[in-house]
Parts: structure tokens; sequence; C-alpha cells
């Protein structure tokens, strides 16, 4: 499932897929080189930690680095 949300999203374009998570689930999206971008305890319910990540995506182009914004 994961495989083709990167192909869609790099075929529609895209740079990078947002996931918005807790902590119960952080280590699966890492596992798909996710990197956390900040966490809030307890915002969805006691317990229940927000945690914002993010995953750089590869460019279509080889050529080009995926970390720069592409034109």
């Amino acid at each position: 499932m994961m495989a083709q949300l990167f192909t869609l999203a790099v075929a529609a374009g895209y740079q990078k897929v947002v996931v918005l998570t807790s902590q119960h689930a952080d280590q699966f999206f890492a596992r798909f080189e996710a990197v956390t971008l900040r966490s809030q305890n307890d915002v969805w319910g006691p317990g229940m930690h927000r945690v914002e990540m993010e995953i750089i995506l590869p460019s279509l182009d080889t050529s080009t680095d995926p970390h720069k914004p592409r034109q």
C-alpha cells in the first residue's frame, strides 16, 4: 500500500508526503524513511500524542536531488 502511495504521489508531482500519526504508529512510518517534524502530547486524548512526520519522495528525474524544490 505504501509503494502505491509513493508511486501515485511521485507521478502527480508531489515532493513529499506528510503523515499525522500517533506515537504508537510512528515507527511504522519511520521504516519508510519518515522523519519526525514535531510532536504534541495528549492531542487526541490522554496518552495519545500527535506526531507529524514527513517522507521526501524521490524525483522522477534521477539527475536532481530529491531534497531540492522542483521547477
